[in-house]
């Protein structure tokens, strides 16, 4: 076993199988299976410590139009709507980007190909606000549609968070997903496996994805982070890369 940088414990040979396993899977897909297993890997890699250079060039790999979109699927919004119909977390996966784009400080031209790929600008509030930070000009959607819609409802603590910078409403979105951690719909909303040191499954996996959407909203606003950045998935190592970087 060892102690993994999001402080969580894993079964490592598990954990680095896991990893091997998805590298050889995407030299084999294209379009959107190929952009999910990518943003797997990204994590999976940040988790074993892979530096973070490496971690900016393998970003940028994966945001390149001709790995991800042999057979023209769309953008990552359009992929994730019909991936997730229901609008509930569609964007669980760009925000899995958004956070490591802010975290690793990524050059101007990196931004641009990502913004190549999100949704027209004026779809959605919150993306749209946090990528006006890097992107002047970009337009951001109706605050109050968003609000109402499904995604806008499972955001509210961040809304609040954004608001008002007090971290009560950091600490229940985070509280929100925690208390579903050992639930099975906890695992199909996170959507990449099943709780780590699990004896029944193959392959070691990573369930915090929900602290990547509080990491990227704590950057692009410049919020303290000290009440909750010791939350056994709160990405805190790619915060202070942010921090010492920006």
């Amino acid at each position: 076993m060892i102690l993994v940088r999001d402080k969580k414990i894993f079964d490592i040979e598990k954990f680095s199988e896991n990893i091997f396993f998805r590298e050889e899977l995407l030299n084999s897909l294209s379009g959107s299976n190929s952009y999910s297993t990518s943003i797997e890997l990204l994590i999976m890699k940040f988790v074993c410590n892979e530096s973070f250079e490496k971690l900016v060039t393998f970003l940028d790999q994966s945001l390149s139009f001709d790995n991800l979109y042999k057979k023209k699927q769309g953008n990552l919004y359009k992929i994730n709507q019909e991936k997730y119909p229901n609008h509930e977390y569609f964007h669980q996966e760009i925000w899995v980007i958004l956070a490591f784009s802010y975290g690793l400080n990524i050059s101007q031209p990196l931004w641009n190909k990502l913004c190549k790929l999100l949704a027209p600008p004026g779809s959605e509030w919150l993306v749209d606000t946090l990528i006006s930070q890097k992107k002047t000009n970009w337009e951001i959607g109706d605050l109050e549609q968003w609000r109402e819609s499904p995604t806008g409802k499972r955001f509210n603590w961040l809304y609040d968070f954004i608001q008002t910078s007090d971290s009560q409403f950091a600490l229940k979105h985070l509280k929100k997903w925690h208390s579903n951690a050992n639930k099975a719909h906890f695992r199909r909303m996170v959507g990449y496996g099943v709780l780590a040191t699990d004896p029944n499954v193959k392959y070691e996996y990573y369930i915090g994805q929900f602290s990547f959407e509080l990491a990227v909203v704590v950057m692009a606003f410049d919020i303290d982070d000290s009440e909750f950045r010791e939350d056994i998935y709160y990405p805190k190592e790619l915060v202070d890369h942010w921090q010492k970087n920006k």
